[in-house]
């Protein structure tokens, strides 16, 4: 079974009220007070603006977002993972744009999926959604390369 991409998300009603209706996952970080992570985001610099406090409002669920610069898919398998050791509900993942130059669209493909597989033979009860790569507009060759992996990833 292959992780879902973000066009395969469904925002039916009855599914967001039977998810909020499951058991919470808590951490406790230092003195801090024990939070719940329902949804969080994680991937390369593309989502550093993505506002978690009105993700979190909007959703009514606590989103967490951790925003690495400059990783590439390798590099997520490890950066992933003190995000996962909260057990999220959910995991959004976005990668592969930082692949685009030295890749080709098949590797970033195979890559994206066999770190998908990982995360959820390592978090079976973590529903995890691959984001589509992000079209770049500061180059016309990625673009099209951005286009063959999203292809890539929808099959």
């Amino acid at each position: 079974m292959r992780p879902k991409t973000s066009r395969e998300v469904s925002t039916n009603e009855d599914q967001t009220k039977a998810s909020s209706e499951t058991s919470p996952r808590t951490y406790n970080s230092g003195n801090q007070p024990r939070r719940t992570i329902n949804v969080a985001v994680a991937g390369d610099s593309m989502l550093k603006y993505i506002n978690p406090s009105k993700l979190s409002k909007s959703l009514k669920q606590n989103v967490h977002v951790k925003t690495f610069p400059g990783a590439k898919v390798a590099d997520m398998e490890h950066y992933v993972k003190p995000t996962l050791a909260h057990a999220p509900e959910y995991l959004v993942l976005h990668v592969g744009t930082n692949d685009l130059r030295q890749k080709s669209p098949r590797q970033i493909a195979t890559s994206i999926t066999k770190l998908g597989h990982e995360i959820n033979a390592n978090m079976p009860n973590t529903k995890l959604i691959l984001s589509e790569v992000i079209v770049r507009n500061d180059d016309p060759q990625l673009m099209i390369k951005v286009k063959e992996v999203n292809s890539k990833l929808s099959q």
